[in-house]
């Protein structure tokens, strides 16, 4: 009986031991039994514990779409486009085409920040590197961004581009 001994007195009469067996028994049978429904109340609360954290909101993604970089009030040809997937791309328009330089993934923090890793970019020292980037839109065309790099705070405003419907 997993390692339970009797303790057996040679002065006992047989229905006794038979009697303290039983007791024996019937306490390992409920320590069975509470342990099994330990197992039961920790799995339901565990299911509960998930189903909660699933329906916890998640800050509304207002970013996805393209972006123009504006320099006093001007367009720069500097886009930068948040895709739905969690990606993010900064492009470079100019005379003779197009250049990528910087692309990596951002994931929505708070209402008003996300936290960016550059994949790959133009300047290879910023390759790997995270930024915390914080937001704010104004109406649902105007984004301006601030962020640190080596302790220098940078900002930029940025313009949402709208696409020909049907394209």
């Amino acid at each position: 009986m997993n390692g339970l001994r009797l303790k057996l007195n040679k002065k006992e009469t047989p229905v006794f031991r038979r009697r303290k067996m039983v007791r024996i028994k019937e306490t390992v049978i409920f320590q069975i039994l509470n342990f099994t429904r330990m197992k039961k109340r920790f799995i339901w609360l565990s299911g509960i514990i998930l189903v909660l954290l699933a329906l916890t909101p998640k800050p509304e993604n207002r970013l996805t779409g393209i972006w123009e970089l504006q320099m006093d009030g001007a367009s720069t040809g500097l886009l930068k486009l948040y895709n739905a997937d969690g990606t993010t791309t900064n492009i470079g328009l100019g005379n003779d085409g197009f250049g990528i330089s910087m692309e990596g993934s951002y994931a929505l923090q708070s209402a008003n920040s996300y936290l960016e890793k550059t994949v790959r970019s133009a300047f290879p020292e910023q390759v790997g590197a995270q930024k915390l980037v914080q937001f704010r839109l104004t109406g649902d065309s105007l984004l301006h961004l601030s962020y640190k790099i080596s302790g220098e705070t940078y900002t930029e405003d940025y313009k949402r581009l709208q696409l020909i419907s049907g394209q």
